[in-house]
């Protein structure tokens, strides 16, 4: 499965306070990050089976900035659960990962761990998950 949001704009002015957002696209007015021009951000709210609630925000801004972030929208549970992946080939790495903003990532074998909300919350592959963690680790060490 994946999430995208396309050009939309749902508001429902009818429905409980409550309920604005949930399983629609939300459209409003923000200023890029980068160009600082006013742009647009698609947002959803989501309950995700086995998981939890998420709202998942979408910003494609013209000068070519664009930001995806996943954010939990429910209560944290009392307990986590640890997953374990051990990868054995290539297909592996394109396996689908929905981390949560209140995860840590463990790599043993390369003596690596991230706290929780080091990265924040993202729906991406394994691979995604590695490049995300290699793009933070060389704009905090550029040498």
């Amino acid at each position: 499965h994946s999430i995208e949001f396309d050009d939309r704009i749902i508001v429902n002015q009818t429905a409980d306070e409550g309920e604005i957002g949930r399983d629609e696209v939300v459209t409003f007015s923000t200023s890029c990050p980068n160009c600082h021009q006013t742009t647009e951000t698609n947002m959803c709210m989501i309950d995700i089976p086995h998981f939890k609630e998420v709202i998942i925000m979408s910003l494609d801004c013209d000068c070519g900035y664009k930001s995806k972030e996943i954010k939990g929208g429910g209560s944290i549970p009392a307990f986590g659960t640890k997953i374990t992946l051990t990868v054995k080939d290539s297909r592996d790495l394109s396996r689908e990962v929905l981390k949560s903003d209140t995860s840590g990532v463990s790599i043993p074998d390369l003596d690596l761990e991230l706290d929780e909300g080091s990265l924040g919350g993202m729906y991406t592959t394994v691979e995604g998950l590695l490049l995300k963690i290699h793009d933070r680790l060389v704009v905090a060490n550029p040498f």
